[in-house]
């Protein structure tokens, strides 16, 4: 098999919760992954069932080597764009997601993430007491994720330890909802409630919908644990045409 044809055999797109129809490939350097993602992007943009996934999957990178090849931004332009480009990792599996970026998919969040600080501009300047955090990669419990767009105050409140963001956003582009439920509840439910909400934003072009849906822990106690509390939607917008 050719190293720059998707693996047929063994798919892991159940892992990440995208569609069945994303390709995977065997990672076997960086320039021959963009050279894969130049190929996948064009593919992408020339697509017009809009039915092709966004995202790509590489096997067979070990810790060392997503540690030197995709986490470290500020030592090329390559790098740069490598590490803007994962949107997830897991060592145990040498998995790592991609997501390649469409211009709905960067209006979607971009045009959320302004309406946010216009709206705190407006309530007294509150938006210069926000600290805004674009693709801050976070690890807990064996994965790597990063959000589109994440926010936490600039002076944090006493006891509250600074690694986690309080509000995330993420964007996906004709993808199934379970892949945005997966990621809003990991990032509600894996740093103990220090993450306050999820905003998800689904952009389905077939049926020319976007639907907007706000994620927090909601209290739903047991005889076991009183004090259990689940990921799950308490507010949603829907702007269809």
């Amino acid at each position: 098999m050719e190293v720059d044809e998707p693996v047929t055999q063994n798919a892991h797109w159940w892992v990440f919760c995208v569609s069945s129809n994303t390709s995977e490939y065997q990672y076997s350097g960086q320039k021959r992954l963009y050279s894969i993602l130049k190929k996948e992007s064009q593919a992408l943009k020339d697509d017009k069932t809009h039915s092709k996934s966004q995202y790509l999957i590489f096997s067979n990178i070990n810790e060392w080597t997503f540690l030197k090849d995709f986490s470290d931004p500020s030592s090329s332009s390559f790098d740069k764009l490598l590490y803007s480009l994962f949107q997830e990792y897991i060592p145990a599996l040498s998995l790592l997601l991609i997501k390649m970026n469409t211009e709905a998919h960067e209006q979607a969040h971009s045009a959320l993430h302004t309406i946010i600080l216009r709206k705190l501009a407006s309530m007294n300047s509150l938006d210069l007491k926000l600290r805004t955090i674009p693709q801050s990669a976070k690890e807990s419990n064996g994965r790597t994720k990063k959000a589109d767009q994440s926010y936490k105050p600039r002076v944090l409140p006493p006891g509250r330890e600074g690694k986690w963001p309080s509000v995330v956003i993420h964007a996906a582009w004709s993808q199934p909802p379970k892949k945005l439920a997966d990621d809003a509840r990991w990032w509600l439910e894996e740093p103990a409630g220090d993450v306050k909400a999820a905003l998800t934003i689904a952009v389905n072009q077939t049926i020319k919908e976007i639907k907007i849906e706000k994620w927090e822990l909601a209290p739903r106690a047991t005889r076991q644990n009183p004090g259990k509390r689940i990921a799950e939607v308490t507010r949603r917008v829907v702007v269809s045409q």
